[in-house]
């Protein structure tokens, strides 16, 4: 009696041992073959396992293993081929169906062998773990399994039925070949050798520690950093097949493979189209009414807390339509293709499965739409893939022109109104708000291609439903309405959390910046509940919001369960049989119906959030700008010269052509608030190569008159009186500010002199020799190239006028004559120099030069109105706010000037008292 197994996988053959003077075959296939190739199958994965740990190539390291790999896919390939036709002969005759089952269970449990077999051969070839011979153990039961399948064969040869015999006998003797090719390859023994760039690769899978790889990288001469040579691969010069198939990347994935990414040196170069250059200059200018003034600083007080109209966003949105629409409009045609061709789904499914239950249909016309259906999921696969490629660049274009204006128009600003927007606000606008914007542009095209979808796809409903569909129309009707309150609730947590968002970055900017104070102070509670408080706000705000998305998700996640329930139980009670086409088909389209709808509520909401991030922005631009306009350029600094236009030394007959360089007539300024005047009834005029000095008490508004020169402060006129005052008066001068509080970046000292322009070894040595450095430099640990921070330093730069905000208050009497008589009075002479000092003595003093007067005239300022202007000559030795009013100095006079060419310096001299005051912290330290 046989075992079911037995009779279930041998049919009618003899279950043997023996039989004819052969083999059973039935008894070697259960007994020998099957659990030998079990067994080998086992061995060959777990070497896998084994291997996969050691993988170091991209490629083989021997040309044998494609060889085998080759074999390998062949005797897949064959078994494969026993398994269709016991599959398919029986049912063009009969007899080919009592050994079928049994030639078809033989030939899959070869197919597993083969195919692990092909994965460890495949995995060999990229190890670092054998020799091409491979492991004994394996090498032992491909010899046992050879044996046995040259036994197979012999006992097929004499067993099998004429039918099958043909067949069978052909793949076995094919296989038995195969398998002797695939051991003799085993013969030569190749070992791996690992270069440099494979060793590599093999560390950074093993050493998760990137720190302490870098390190090894630097002191390992095995691991050095080839060169990489994917820097050409540019999506500019790759073929329109390379860009569908994203073929251009390969390289670039391939060095990441191997480690070579360490710098941005070895990525390739950034496509024209995306060039931060090429985009900031493509966005016309916004020609935007400008408020006044007092409207000004009214609005940049609230601009962080509301956004302007939607109708004022207007001028912002036709200049980006005017830089990005067509490429827009092309985003949203494929947008279209892509929902287009992914309704088109269920329709030729439909159709395919109508197809296949119709026995009259022809089978070409089942094998047409089937081969339809595999073209729609490429094509939506392809297209999906463009779209959301050439989407994210889009998005890209967008944040880098939406930034570039921001940071244009936040450069044209006043001082004062960038005091009031905060810098918290002045962050938000270059990063959440930028950031929401780019997301505008997807959210648009899901607008509109959303309920398109899901009304095609109700109509296909009702198309096989019937009437049954408007069941799940009314889920929707209910749904949207309270998407819609959900959505209003989002939008108001959303701008609270930007007010709070606002106020938390400046206060941790204001923190971070006085560092040094909270600490001396012990103001470190004090700080963090400060900081704790405002976080809560935005948390509070942030919980809001995500509670509301997550109800909006639960809701919508929810619809197409009930959907589909309703909508089949509604069509199967009202007496309509289900079948299957109608089935699968409206399944499908519940199934399109899950995306758009999860989705939507994300989509109102990134909407909203744009829209309320585009208000806040174009608040912005409507303010107005400072008197200096500014213009993009891509010239590196160190290119940069002085205007063709304006010379900087010009000939005095050149000079009268162009007007004053500082003209103010009978203004008053103000800060924040203009019935607090901080400058009232200001006239000044100063001509060209004049030395102006300004004195006065504390208090008096000095340092607020060079700011006023600048167009930093607010004026009472009218701002297009003063722009148009300013454009007729003004020619595009270049002026040089030195405050109180010197700045300096981060770097070495000659870096902070350079300020990115071309080292003059022999001009260096004259500054510094003016500015009497040379001794402090000297006593630096590295001289000029001592690494400096945030203290103050100096600056080359080339200007037309020059406006000291109190330079010489830290020196002592030596060096404050010295760079007196070589700087201001030597290097600067030709030039127009505007000085706030309380040691007006210096620039009249006749231990100095020869004459006595050295100030063309001196302003006095005393609670923000000039009380006196006095020629230099005419300024008493000993004066006191006693004395009668002079004779103010005539602006139309012309003194003399010198008409040679000297390169153009402006040097911080408070960079003295910085030096001394690092050296004596280093010395305390």
């Amino acid at each position: 009696m046989q075992v079911p197994f037995v009779e279930f996988v041998c049919g009618n053959l003899d279950p043997s041992p023996w039989h004819d003077g052969v083999v059973g075959v039935c008894w070697f296939e259960i007994y020998v073959y099957i659990p030998l190739t079990l067994l080998c199958t086992i061995i060959s994965f777990i070497y896998c396992v084994v291997l996969w740990r050691h993988l170091a190539f991209d490629s083989f390291y021997c040309s044998v293993f494609y060889f085998r790999v080759a074999i390998d896919i062949t005797i897949v390939t064959s078994s494969g081929l026993i398994i269709v036709l016991g599959l398919l002969l029986p049912y063009y005759e009969e007899g080919f169906s009592i050994n079928s089952r049994f030639f078809a269970i033989h030939s899959f449990i070869t197919v597993i062998l083969w195919i692990t077999t092909l994965i460890l051969d495949y995995l060999h070839g990229k190890a670092l773990k054998y020799s091409s011979r491979g492991s004994r153990i394996h090498l032992s039961f491909s010899i046992v399994y050879f044996f046995c399948l040259a036994i197979n064969c012999w006992s097929f040869r004499r067993e099998v039925d004429a039918l099958w015999r043909p067949y069978v006998i052909v793949n076995c003797y094919i296989q038995l070949l195969l398998l002797c090719l695939h051991l003799l390859s085993k013969v030569p023994v190749f070992y791996p050798s690992e270069e440099p760039r494979r060793r590599r690769a093999r560390i950074l899978r093993q050493n998760s520690n990137s720190i302490q790889l870098s390190t090894s990288y630097q002191s390992n001469e095995i691991t050095q950093r080839p060169t990489s040579q994917n820097v050409n691969d540019r999506e500019d010069s790759a073929s329109w097949f390379s860009k569908l198939c994203f073929c251009w990347v390969n390289n670039l994935v391939r060095s990441g493979y191997y480690g070579e990414l360490y710098s941005l040196t070895n990525l390739p170069l950034v496509p024209k189209r995306l060039n931060t250059y090429t985009l900031e200059s493509k966005v016309p200018k916004l020609k935007l009414k400008s408020v006044t003034i007092d409207e000004t600083i009214r609005q940049s007080h609230d601009i962080s807390n509301k956004g302007c109209s939607i109708k004022a966003c207007v001028p912002f949105l036709k200049a980006s339509y005017e830089a990005f629409g067509r490429e827009f409009l092309y985003l949203g045609l494929l947008k279209l293709l892509l929902s287009g061709f992914g309704l088109c789904g269920p329709i030729v499914l439909n159709h395919f499965i109508l197809n296949v239950t119709n026995s009259e249909t022809p089978s070409w016309s089942c094998i047409l739409v089937g081969f339809g259906l595999v073209f729609l999921s490429l094509k939506i696969a392809v297209l999906s893939t463009s779209y959301n490629y050439k989407m994210a660049s889009f998005g890209f274009k967008v944040r880098v022109s939406v930034t570039g204006m921001v940071y244009r128009k936040i450069l044209s600003l006043k001082t004062s109104s960038l005091n009031c927007i905060g810098t918290g606000c002045l962050v938000n606008y270059l990063t959440s708000d930028a950031d929401r914007i780019v997301n505008f542009a997807p959210s648009i095209h899901e607008v509109w291609a959303m309920p398109l979808q899901l009304s095609v796809a109700v109509g296909l409903l009702y198309h096989q439903l019937g009437l049954a569909c408007l069941v799940g129309i009314g889920f929707l009707l209910v749904l949207l309405p309270l998407n819609r309150i959900l959505a209003t609730k989002i939008g108001k947590f959303s701008r609270r959390l930007m007010i709070f968002k606002d106020t938390r970055i400046k206060l941790m900017s204001e923190i971070l910046s006085n560092t040094l104070s909270v600490k001396l102070a012990c103001w470190e509670n004090l700080m963090k509940n400060r900081v704790m408080h405002s976080r809560i706000q935005e948390l509070n705000a942030l919980r809001g919001q995500k509670l509301l998305d997550a109800c909006c998700v639960f809701f919508w996640a929810v619809c197409p369960a009930l959907l589909a329930s309703s909508t089949f139980a509604t069509y199967v009670a009202i007496g309509n049989e289900l079948k299957a086409s109608a089935v699968f088909s409206s399944l499908a389209l519940f199934g399109m119906l899950i995306g758009p709808m999860n989705a939507f509520p994300w989509v109102i909401n990134g909407v909203m959030e744009a829209t309320i991030s585009m208000q806040r922005i174009t608040k912005l631009f409507y303010l107005s700008s400072g008197s200096f306009s500014l213009e993009l350029t891509d010239t590196p600094l160190s290119d940069v010269g002085i205007p063709t236009d304006i010379p900087i030394v010009c000939s005095f007959a050149e000079k009268s052509t162009i007007n004053m360089p500082v003209n103010i007539m009978n203004e008053s300024f103000y800060y924040t608030n203009c019935d607090n005047l901080v400058l009232k009834n200001i006239t000044l005029q100063v001509q060209w190569g004049q030395l102006v000095g300004v004195i006065g008490p504390v208090g008096s508004g000095k340092s607020s008159l060079l700011l006023s020169i600048l167009g930093e402060l607010q004026s009472v006129v009218s701002e297009d009186e003063l722009r148009n005052k300013s454009t007729k008066t003004n020619p595009r001068l270049r002026y040089a500010y030195v405050g109180q509080t010197p700045w300096l970046h981060s770097g070495t000292i000659r870096e902070n002199i350079l300020f990115g322009s071309d080292c003059d070894l022999a001009w260096m040595n004259t500054v510094i020799e003016a500015c009497a450095l040379k001794v402090d430099l000297g006593k630096l640990p590295n001289g000029l190239d001592t690494d400096v921070g945030e203290a103050g330093g100096t600056v080359l730069v080339e200007a037309d006028v020059y406006l000291l905000d109190d330079p010489l208050s830290a020196l002592d009497v030596d060096v404050g004559q010295q760079i007196i008589t070589n700087c201001l009075l030597g290097l600067l002479s030709g030039r127009t120099r505007v000085i706030v000092t309380h040691q007006l003595d210096w620039l009249m003093n006749t231990k100095i030069v020869n004459k006595r007067a050295q100030v063309d005239f001196i302003v006095e300022l005393k609670d923000g109105i000039i009380t006196r202007k006095i020629p230099g000559n005419l300024y008493p030795e000993n004066d006191d706010n006693d004395h009668v009013h002079q004779p103010v100095l005539d602006i139309n006079s012309s003194p003399p000037y010198n008409e040679s060419h000297y390169p153009v310096i402006i040097i911080m001299t408070v960079v003295k008292t910085i030096i001394i005051r690092r050296w004596k912290m280093m010395m305390f330290h």
